[in-house]
């Protein structure tokens, strides 16, 4: 089995970073800078999962996170969000939310948990 393909969408390099290290061991991970560019890669690529920033130029998170839902073809991808934003005022339906600060600590576990709810591994 293939490793599951993981799309990080981050305009901060220094998160970019730090997302490949504590993942790329057991994940593909793209990552790119821009709503506007994971919104065209998407047209191209197939990914098991998508983590996103919410503050970003250009196309916000929460706008990215819109336009992966209305579209038939990445509908189904779950999405994690990683801010450093107070997520209480916003309605987002993702699959989980992790703070940038608790990274190291939640990231890896939050992920695998995500990709058993979704059914990536099969059913248990």
């Amino acid at each position: 089995m293939s490793k599951p393909s993981i799309l990080i969408v981050d305009d901060n390099h220094d998160f970019q970073w730090m997302f490949r290290s504590l993942l790329e061991a057991e994940y593909a991970i793209t990552t790119v800078d821009t709503g506007f560019e994971a919104i065209d890669l998407l047209k191209h690529h197939v990914f098991t999962l998508i983590i996103t920033d919410l503050q970003m130029p250009s196309m916000s998170g929460v706008e990215l996170i819109e336009c992966i839902k209305s579209n038939e073809k990445t509908a189904n991808i779950p999405i994690i969000v990683s801010s450093s934003m107070d997520l209480e005022r916003h309605d987002l339906k993702v699959a989980a939310v992790v703070s940038k600060f608790d990274l190291t600590k939640n990231l890896g576990a939050t992920v695998r948990r995500v990709l058993h709810d979704y059914n990536y591994y099969g059913s248990s």
